[in-house]
């Protein structure tokens, strides 16, 4: 129990979801406003970070903490949480970023009553990733990988009222809700092959799997699970659907959270799955793919979440097509990119919520020029911005220089040396050009809206932005930080399985990847001066690569398919008993499990067989079982019907308890009770009319119907006696 501390993160978060839940209660409303509210709440992911970090030297040599509990034992199955490297440094951006929207949370919703509602929502989406990212074993991933699912799509819907937020809730938990279903399945391949479902256990048995028969379809159902949570092409499409929910969810689910479900999956499965053609190939694909559709479609973009949203599915993009390469460099690459999108994206979404919140609006064809009004989020929300346009000083173009980096080191194929280079200079081409959108046609020039009446933002709802915006520059001016190099470099070995050089220094000399740099900055900056013209063109002439039209297909695909079944689903008691009976019958036959005329012994029946208590108190129970059954078909009145089934239920109760099975026996009588208090119940609330209506469909039958019937009901128990 040394390592107890495990679970704290986990518990801390899970009562401050708890505390934001009491707040709904009308006085603690009244006596906490919003902000004060969210500063309060901030204290349960603070602790879990310091936490954390305080625990970090339990794994600077590269090793692994592990605390369990016996869970099912007779199934050998463990309820555990695993600390390495990868954990600690998702952990580290849960719960850090957390603390800073709970912060700007309160601040944006200071008028909101439902405040104490969304608190919950979100302290609960926390407690899920931190659960993810630690889980020590496959159960408990998955368990916390659909509260990721369950509690994104109470935020996205938060709400209710408007129909785009129900929207984006229910297609965000259709497409991650099927990629979850598959990542189940999986994840119980992969612990079946293992023969046991801890973490630790599988993270040993690489070669096991990539030898498995069933390695393809393994990489198969995890990648899709992954790709779907991830946004990876085709399926992004829920995630600028999601953008209808408040800007907070948006500034937590794009930099800490959810997408990054998929990222940490891969990487942490990458020991044992990865360093084969078929994972190179799945993820580099997948992830070039989306890298470059996520740029162009952002640069499309009139709104502002919109634009940062298919940034990050370009980002998202580059870190999946990282996880597929088999190099230190792409690893080093990965670490750093991952905490400089968490950064830098943190801080542009709440800057957006801050123009949209102070503006009334986050429509570049109506902003412009509110720089003058709102100096302190211009500031910040410049920093941020060129950081994610890769630009120096900042902590984005270290993120930038190491991918350029990957991308032309990888020396495999000259197809793989010129194409992975050339997307990777287009795509950070087109960011450059949504930074530039973001803050040229935002903060500077003219306000092409009137109506618009800009003012700063509160002081304490701009500190949430400014400090990962401040982290950005300090990572790139200051010297270089030895401390998170080596904390980095701890994270990328437990992906890659080897050491990992991370060097943070912002000159490395004049390089390829530096050369390469330069070309998406002259690119990005002939995109920016000539964005109108060129945003014209694509809106005109080029394709909407939203592949919303294949979602609405299916959609349809499921109602008609709902339609059928409603067809046989049809509420009917009698129609499910003649299908199930006449099913029965058929497969018996269809199987030949009906056995022959030679089959059948019949043996004589004696009375000295009889003269046994036991054996007549079996048979005399038999006769009551089907006279009862046969006084509750021919009864008219309810409740004798009610009281006939129940001492028929009761009299099988008696014959397995003679068998003797007492512990079978009891499990009927209680059911049986319990069954015969809630018919009787029923009867005193079902209106006389309906209950006069049923009589009349069961007792005014024609005689062909009644024929039918019992030939059917006749039949099925002739076949079920001949069986037995």
């Amino acid at each position: 129990m040394a390592d107890f501390w495990l679970i704290l993160p986990l518990v801390i978060c899970f009562t401050g979801a708890l505390l934001a839940s009491l707040f709904g209660t009308s006085r603690s409303s009244k006596q906490v406003n919003a902000p004060r509210l969210g500063w309060i709440l901030s204290i349960a992911p603070t602790a879990a970070f310091l936490i954390i970090f305080a625990h970090l030297n339990q794994i600077s040599d590269g090793g692994a903490v592990i605390w369990q509990i016996q869970w099912i034992p007779s199934i050998g199955l463990n309820f555990s949480l695993y600390f390495d490297g990868l954990s600690a440094l998702f952990a580290l951006i849960v719960t850090g970023i957390g603390t800073l929207v709970v912060i700007y949370a309160g601040y944006y919703f200071t008028d909101n009553p439902e405040i104490w509602r969304f608190m919950t929502f979100l302290m609960l989406f926390m407690t899920s990733m931190l659960g993810i990212v630690m889980a020590g074993d496959l159960i408990s991933l998955i368990v916390f990988w659909e509260g990721t699912s369950i509690t994104s799509f109470l935020l996205i819907g938060f709400q209710r009222e408007d129909e785009q937020a129900r929207r984006g809730a229910f297609k965000s938990l259709f497409i991650t809700g099927i990629g979850g279903i598959s990542l189940l399945a999986g994840l119980i391949i992969l612990g079946s092959i293992a023969g046991s479902f801890d973490l630790e256990t599988i993270l040993g048995s690489g070669e096991l799997f990539r030898e498995s028969g069933f390695y393809p379809a393994l990489l198969a159902l995890i990648a899709f699970g992954a790709f779907t949570k991830s946004a990876q092409t085709p399926f992004h499409i829920w995630l600028p659907d999601a953008m209808s929910a408040p800007t907070p969810v948006s500034a937590y689910l794009h930099s800490a959270t959810m997408v990054k479900a998929g990222i940490y999956l891969m990487a942490r499965l990458n020991p044992i799955l990865g360093s084969t053609d078929t994972w190179f190939w799945i993820l580099s694909l997948f992830g070039l793919i989306t890298m470059l559709v996520g740029a162009y479609l952002g640069f499309k973009q009139n709104d502002l979440k919109a634009l940062l949203a298919y940034s990050t599915i370009s980002q998202l993009g580059m870190l999946m097509m990282l996880i597929g390469q088999d190099s230190s460099i792409a690893y080093k690459a990965l670490v750093i990119g991952i905490v400089a999108h968490a950064l830098y994206k943190c801080a542009l979404f709440m800057i957006v919520g801050i123009v949209d919140h102070e503006t009334g609006t986050r429509d570049l064809r109506r902003l412009g020029g509110i720089g003058r009004w709102m100096p302190a989020t211009f500031f910040v929300g410049g920093l941020a911005a060129l950081s994610m346009a890769g630009l120096p000083p900042l902590f984005g173009f270290i993120a930038k220089e190491t991918l350029l980096a990957t991308v032309s080191h990888a020396g495999l194929t000259q197809f793989i040396d010129i194409i992975f280079p050339a997307v990777a200079i287009l795509s950070g081409a087109l960011l450059i050009a949504q930074s530039g959108l973001l803050v040229i046609d935002t903060f500077f020039g003219k306000i092409r809206d009137s109506t618009i009446h800009p003012h700063e933002a509160p002081l304490g709802m701009i500190f949430a932005p400014a400090v990962p915006a401040l982290l950005s520059l300090a990572l790139g001016v200051l010297p270089e930080p030895v401390q998170l190099a080596s904390f980095l470099s701890n994270a990328a070995q437990s992906v890659f399985g080897a050491e990992v050089e991370v060097v943070l220094a912002i000159w490395a000399g004049l390089t390829v990847p530096l050369f390469l740099s330069v070309i998406a900055i002259l690119v990005g900056l002939t995109l920016i001066t000539r964005r109108h013209y060129l945003r014209r063109i694509l809106w005109q002439f080029f394709p909407d690569l939203t592949f919303n039209n294949a979602y609405r297909k299916s959609i349809e695909i499921i109602d008609k398919a709902a339609i059928l079944v409603s067809r046989v689903q049809n509420g009917k008691l009698r129609t499910y008993l003649v299908t199930i009976f006449l099913a029965l019958g058929g497969l018996i036959w269809i199987f030949g499990a009906l056995p022959s005329t030679k089959d059948l012994i019949i043996t004589q029946l004696s009375l000295e067989g009889f003269r046994d208590s036991i054996m007549f108190l079996r048979l005399f129970t038999l006769i009551f079982v089907v006279g009862t059954a046969f006084a509750s078909v021919i009864l008219e009145r309810d409740l004798p019907a009610i009281i006939a089934v129940g001492a028929s239920g009761l009299s099988v109760a008696v014959l397995m308890m003679l068998e003797p099975a007492p512990d079978i026996a009891l499990v009927q009588v209680v059911v049986d009770i319990l069954m015969t208090i809630i018919l009787v119940l029923l009867l005193t609330r079902l209106p006389r009319q309906q209950r006069e209506k049923a009589a009349e469909f069961t007792f005014l039958q024609s005689w062909p119907s009644l024929v039918r019937d019992g030939l059917i009901a006749g039949g099925s128990a002739l076949v079920v006696t001949v069986v037995v």
